[in-house]
């Protein structure tokens, strides 16, 4: 005869969605309506692309924010690409 005092929770228990970046319930709904947003205009963009980016600028301090877009930093290619100019953007 099986344990009365486990529970179908402890034998089973529910998922949690992972959180490192420490959202609140109201930064995660507004990051999901935002993710939905950029989905309907670029719409072959990957979802993990745009979670990654929403995630960096959580993370990233306004003025270095400010710092990336007037001074270019990410208009060329990343170190591990085969090209070695700038990109156009």
């Amino acid at each position: 005869m099986a344990n009365s005092s486990v529970t179908i929770d402890d034998e089973f228990p529910r998922y949690k969605e992972s959180n490192p970046l420490n959202y609140t319930k109201v930064e995660l709904a507004k990051k999901k309506k935002m993710m939905m947003d950029i989905k309907k205009d670029y719409p072959d963009l990957p979802d993990a692309w745009i979670e990654m980016v929403l995630d960096f600028e959580k993370i990233t301090p306004p003025e270095k924010l400010i710092q990336i877009i007037e001074e270019g930093e990410f208009e060329y290619a990343g170190k591990f690409s085969s090209k070695k100019n700038k990109t156009n953007l």
